[in-house]
């Protein structure tokens, strides 16, 4: 029975493959579903790619590798083909990438001039991709037994380590949306300040008084005002479409592109934006309340938090829109300094 069912498999594949047919193979990542039609083709049993790793599908794979793939051969009128269920892999191993690249081209030349590119390929732009199946399905409604499955428990990666796995690359998602290691713009001025506030304490003899609660309060809070500043960017940027309409993203421009990439809704990123607001003002009004011993006492740090809290949405946000009239970054960033000296100054 396999072997009559490895014959049919082969059957499809090959009549694929004479063709220069593609396959449509969809990925999914939180409820983000995307579709590629690509050339592929085949060794042994697994299938091979070629795209460029910036891709909506390369980003979903690198986040979460199980792939849903469908072939059908033309003239078929969607009687006859193959269902494939897999874990997709971008090809690292050189001898691979090399064998990739001779199978690829059997398929198809279309992409020649891309996959030879120095340029590209030195900076990691284009690459290779491996479906190893875990399950095919072969649909043939011209017989009687019109769906059989053949099933490669050796591909498939255990439950517990594809759950570690993806809790990691996760953990990975969150950096990136909250763009992480720019956050260190926040942790300089905070580490200035609270050494300039710690030595001065420490030369009037009122060291004792030093609150490491506050200063990981602060610096709690500078990073959420950051965080809410940086991901409502995001969002307004591609109500906008100005994230979309950029076709030369780096990481000093074009946002995080979780959103163009499809690896979170455009809700999920404006949540992330109003929670860190929301922290960023509850943790601002505790200090102003340690300050002036009132929530909304009348203080620098109150009248800096209200201004904050409208620029951080205001910066790409409508109908202000500081950013795109030349003012975005001046606000933000002076405003940004100046809180974080009040705060530590005023709270000690």
């Amino acid at each position: 029975m396999n072997d009559v069912l490895d014959k049919k498999i082969e059957n499809v594949l090959d009549h694929v493959l004479d063709q220069a047919d593609r396959m449509f193979i969809a990925t999914s990542v939180g409820g983000n579903s995307s579709g590629a039609s690509v050339f592929f083709s085949r060794d042994g049993e697994d299938l091979v790619f070629f795209t460029f790793h910036p891709t909506r599908k390369a980003e979903q794979i690198r986040l979460n590798p199980r792939v849903h793939v469908v072939i059908w051969p033309k003239g078929q009128e969607g009687i006859e083909g193959l269902q494939i269920d897999g874990e997709c892999y971008k090809i690292k191993d050189e001898d691979e990438k090399k064998r990739a690249y001779e199978l690829v081209l059997n398929t198809t030349k279309a992409f020649k001039e891309f996959m030879e590119d120095e340029f590209l390929i030195k900076n990691d732009v284009v690459g290779y991709y491996r479906i190893k199946p875990t399950t095919i399905k072969y649909v043939n409604f011209y017989q009687e037994e019109k769906f059989e499955w053949k099933t490669y428990p050796a591909n498939k990666t255990s439950a517990v380590k594809m759950a570690f796995k993806l809790g990691l690359k996760r953990i990975g998602l969150w950096l990136r949306t909250i763009r992480a290691p720019f956050l260190t713009a926040t942790f300089v001025p905070i580490f200035i300040g609270a050494a300039v506030a710690w030595n001065d304490l420490k030369e009037a003899g009122l060291d004792s008084s030093w609150s490491w609660r506050m200063f990981w309060l602060v610096l709690g809070g500078a990073s959420l005002a950051q965080i809410a500043t940086n991901s409502s960017n995001d969002y307004f940027d591609h109500t906008s479409n100005a994230d979309e309409i950029n076709k030369v993203a780096s990481p000093f421009n074009g946002g995080s592109r979780v959103i163009q990439v499809g690896l979170m809704t455009p809700g999920q990123v404006l949540i992330t934006a109003l929670v860190s607001i929301v922290g960023t003002v509850a943790i601002g009004l505790h200090l102003n309340q340690q300050v002036s011993g009132e929530f909304f006492g009348n203080t620098p740090i109150l009248w800096t938090g209200i201004i904050g809290t409208f620029l951080a949405l205001g910066y790409t946000g409508d109908p202000v829109r500081l950013g795109y009239k030349g003012f975005g970054e001046i606000a933000i960033k002076d405003l940004e300094k100046s809180q974080l000296h009040l705060d530590l100054v005023q709270s000690w």
